[in-house]
């Protein structure tokens, strides 16, 4: 079972309560989406050349200072970063495959950059995703006082299951999985996320 929600806002003079807005709706979706949610939010456009990625890493202590000095050393270009929870807007003007081929291979480096997540990437769309109930999630990325043109919200619940043996019934969690809609956008099997719709993957 899952959830799904948008908002777009054409007066710009409501653009700045974006995230306040969005919020109630969100968490009215919660009952068909109890564990998990992931929300794009469109803001902050990047300048022409550049594209906007948006990381994930299990790890709340990760230092993404170093992810930001390596990938600007190695593929000599500019990078600025922002740190949301586990999460990390990075924004570069290198060619977004080279960065995306960097950014897979040095998963054999688990000293500095194992287990990155690339969650979505291109010029306004930022994406955030965790599991926990949807407005614990907002939370967590500090939504609510977000500003921008529009969001969208994907809810998940765990499908459940019942496994019978000598010992009786027991109700069993799966996580829902997903496939990812383009190579950019990575779910790891052990990391519970909602799909989303391919128009979500690069704008």
């Amino acid at each position: 079972m899952c959830g799904i929600v948008g908002l777009y806002l054409k007066n710009s003079e409501l653009q700045s309560q974006l995230g306040s807005m969005f919020q109630p709706m969100l968490v009215e979706m919660s009952s068909r989406g109890p564990d998990s949610a992931g929300v794009a939010i469109y803001r902050n456009p990047v300048e022409s050349g550049q594209t906007k990625f948006s990381l994930a890493h299990d790890d709340p202590d990760f230092s993404w200072e170093t992810l930001e000095t390596e990938l600007a050393a190695t593929l000599q270009c500019s990078v600025s970063i922002k740190t949301v929870g586990t999460h990390c807007i990075l924004v570069t003007d290198a060619d977004e495959d080279k960065v995306v081929r960097w950014l897979k291979n040095s998963q054999s480096a688990p000293d500095v950059l194992a287990e990155i997540r690339i969650v979505g990437s291109g010029q306004s769309i930022e994406i955030f995703k965790e599991v926990g109930s949807p407005e614990t999630v907002y939370e967590q990325f500090n939504l609510s006082h977000a500003s921008g043109t529009h969001m969208e919200s994907d809810t998940r619940g765990w499908q459940r299951k019942v496994s019978c043996n000598n010992n009786g019934c027991t109700p069993l969690q799966h996580r829902s999985r997903s496939v990812p809609c383009a190579q950019r956008f990575a779910i790891q099997p052990q990391f519970i996320a909602p799909p989303f719709a391919p128009p979500w993957c690069s704008h």
